[in-house]
C-alpha cells in the first residue's frame, strides 16, 4: 500500500470534509429530529386535550419541518461520509476501485 503525500491528503480533506464537520451534520440532524418529534407529539396532545385549536396545528407544522430539516441534515452527513470512503478508496487503492467500477485494473 502506497503512502498518501501531504498534498493527497490535503485534497481529500478539502474535497470530502472532515469527521468532526461530518459529527456536527450529524448533531444537528438528530436534534432536529427530535425536537421536530416533540413538536409534534405536543400539537397531537394539544389537539387531542383542547380539541382543534390553531396552535396545535402551527405545532404540528413545525414538527414536520423539523423532521424533514433533520432528515435534510442527516442525508448530507451520510453523503459527505460516502464521499470520503471513495476519494480514499480511489487514491490508496486504485486496483479495488477499478474493479467495483467494471474496469481492468493495469
Amino acid at each position: 500500500m502506497q503512502e498518501l503525500t501531504q498534498t493527497e491528503i490535503d485534497w481529500i480533506r478539502d474535497t470530502c470534509g472532515n469527521k468532526n464537520e461530518r459529527t456536527k451534520l450529524k448533531t444537528v440532524a438528530f436534534v432536529g429530529i427530535l425536537i421536530g418529534l416533540s413538536l409534534m407529539l405536543l400539537g397531537a396532545l394539544g389537539q387531542l386535550t383542547s380539541g382543534a385549536a390553531d396552535w396545535t396545528e402551527s405545532f404540528k407544522t413545525l414538527g414536520f419541518v423539523g423532521v424533514f430539516t433533520g432528515a435534510l441534515f442527516l442525508a448530507r452527513a451520510y453523503e459527505r461520509h460516502v464521499r470520503t470512503t471513495r476519494a480514499v478508496l480511489t487514491k490508496l487503492a486504485p486496483d479495488l476501485h477499478a474493479f467495483e467500477s467494471g474496469h481492468d485494473a493495469i
